[in-house]
């Protein structure tokens, strides 16, 4: 796999996977590419997700060109973060009813920890065809930077947060090939004047 964007994904997935609480338990037990999970249901039948999910998606990229055909870019990466409906948080709500109902700011506040200023520097790839190896990240991407946090309003009571990040990346995989050939002098001429 030599994908710059699906390295990125694995290593972003690899990270939130490796979020646990103090007694090991992962704070995520669904990790996957955004395909519109949360939105394949009828309202009746639960998304075919495990709660609380991280959904990744490598959203808008901008590039330019910074000569000799590479390439420098800021790639958006939105986190939907899913959580099922809990009970009320209202002011007469029992206080370990309302905890449990907004544990997802918890979770979406040890997420954005682990990721905003984290650079995706190796990522662990498993490729059937090969051994398991490690890709190199340090000179393609940046660090993660928030740029954007909010509530979708959903019909489902379904609880989604959406966590903008954006990543600077260098693309030298389309360089332009420039092979130097030594001069040549010849010390025998005359130079006349």
């Amino acid at each position: 796999m030599n994908s710059p964007f699906a390295l990125l994904f694995l290593a972003i997935q690899q990270k939130i996977a490796s979020l646990v609480d103090g007694n090991g338990k992962p704070y995520f037990n669904f990790i996957d590419q955004e395909l519109g999970q949360m939105e394949y249901h009828n309202g009746d039948n639960r998304p075919p997700v495990l709660w609380p999910c991280v959904l990744i998606d490598i959203d808008d990229s901008d590039f330019e060109n910074i000569g000799e055909n590479a390439q420098t870019g800021i790639i958006k990466i939105c986190l939907r973060i899913g959580f099922p409906p809990f009970s009320a948080t209202s002011a007469a709500t029992p206080a370990p009813f309302k905890n449990k109902a907004l544990n997802y700011y918890n979770l979406e506040y040890n997420l954005h920890q682990a990721i905003h200023g984290w650079s995706p520097d190796t990522v662990t790839v498993d490729d059937t065809t090969n051994p398991v190896t490690t890709a190199d990240l340090s000179n393609i991407y940046g660090h993660m930077i928030r740029i954007k946090a909010m509530t979708e309003q959903r019909s489902d009571m379904i609880r989604v947060r959406a966590i903008t990040y954006t990543l600077s990346m260098d693309d030298y995989s389309t360089e332009d090939t420039v092979t130097y050939v030594p001069a040549t002098l010849n010390l025998t001429d005359e130079i006349t004047v």
